[in-house]
């Protein structure tokens, strides 16, 4: 019990306000940088998209080797759409 009331006052008193002002100062620099900061965005944004195209393997819905017992998908239709036109969207 003690060690948890230790640990608790370490967390409130010391490693909480530090963390606090490292967030201040990272803030307060990125709100006097917008410009760096969108660029840096823009940058990671298409690095992001360009890494998916390089390394992605696409979209597997089904693997191959394994194919599904069963398949849920929700489907929906006007109101008043036949039974047989919804029979048809489905197949």
């Amino acid at each position: 019990r003690y060690a948890l009331a230790r640990a608790a006052r370490s967390l409130q008193e010391v490693s909480l306000p530090a963390t606090l002002r490292l967030y201040e100062r990272g803030l307060r620099w990125a709100l006097a940088h917008r410009g760096i900061v969108m660029v840096q965005a823009v940058a990671v944004l298409i690095l992001a998209v360009f890494a998916f195209g390089v390394f992605s393997k696409g979209v597997v819905f089904f693997p191959e080797d394994i194919p599904p017992s069963t398949v849920w998908a929700q489907v929906e239709a006007p109101t008043g759409t036949r039974a047989d036109v919804t029979d048809r969207m489905v197949r």
